[in-house]
């Protein structure tokens, strides 16, 4: 069976013609950013039935991300507790929508992620929080997935990652292949995903040259697009895919698609 496919909406522009856009374009699904200015959960919920109502227009489900920057790791208590508080809003504001599945970032700020004591602070503070967001979601009906790191950081190794998978129950992976890029390569990729196989819930595509997390749509850098339909495939995988590519218009996003559902009619 085929993946259902998707495009995020841009939290800059009003949601409601970023889904309608999403629609018209064909995809599966609308992958709805919670973050500001315009997918802040206020707003969102002051849209709540429009929302609702150009999904079912255009047959869409959707699915919640959230910002990269919220510091679910943070050693500093206080904060730590603050972010939650505002992951559970996000939460409630993903299951008004109707959405069934939402993710955090595996992401932290500061040189002190390279230091060892510290960082064991940081992935216990992840864990501390992520197992109270699971269990939060799971009352609401949703599954929470980590999105894997995005720099060449402690926060990208696929050790300190499995850390934070393994000792969260009912945390799910979700991992972005261009952050895999840049983090080691095709190498890389394919390694998190045979080790992830069993946790993978969602996937991030789009292209880069291996410097950046560049955003750009495949075929064009580093990422063999045929490779991943070939190792997707072994593996079963027929959950979500969302085309993260970031341009003034949805064709790129939408040409990525269509060359990826050939691949895997073809392959």
């Amino acid at each position: 069976m085929m993946p259902k496919f998707g495009s995020i909406t841009n939290p800059s522009k009003n949601v409601l013609r970023e889904i309608e856009e999403i629609g018209k374009m064909g995809f599966d699904f609308a992958e709805i950013g919670i973050e500001g200015p315009e997918g802040m959960p206020k707003v969102l919920m002051r849209k709540k039935d429009d929302i609702k109502k150009t999904l079912k227009k255009y047959g869409l489900f959707a699915i919640a991300h959230t910002a990269w920057w919220i510091e679910l790791g943070t050693p500093h208590e206080k904060v730590r507790k603050a972010w939650v508080n505002e992951s559970k809003e996000m939460i409630d504001t993903a299951s008004e929508l109707g959405v069934e599945k939402i993710n955090f970032h595996f992401e932290s700020n500061g040189m002190f992620i390279q230091t060892k004591k510290v960082r064991r602070l940081i992935l216990k503070s992840f864990v501390a929080s992520l197992q109270e967001l699971v269990e939060y979601a799971e009352q609401r009906g949703l599954t929470v997935m980590l999105e894997n790191g995005a720099l060449k950081t402690e926060m990208s190794t696929l050790e300190n990652y499995k850390y934070v998978l393994d000792n969260v129950e009912g945390l799910r992976a979700h991992l972005d292949f261009g952050h895999l890029i840049v983090a080691g390569g095709m190498e890389n990729l394919k390694l998190f995903v045979r080790t992830f196989k069993r946790k993978l819930e969602h996937i991030h595509i789009s292209d880069n040259y291996g410097v950046t997390d560049a955003h750009l749509p495949i075929t064009v850098g580093l990422l063999d697009e045929k490779e991943i339909v070939k190792i997707l495939k072994r593996i079963g995988y027929n959950k979500t895919i969302t085309f993260e590519v970031f341009t003034k218009t949805r064709d790129l996003a939408k040409f990525s698609m269509e060359k990826f559902k050939e691949l895997w009619k073809s392959e």
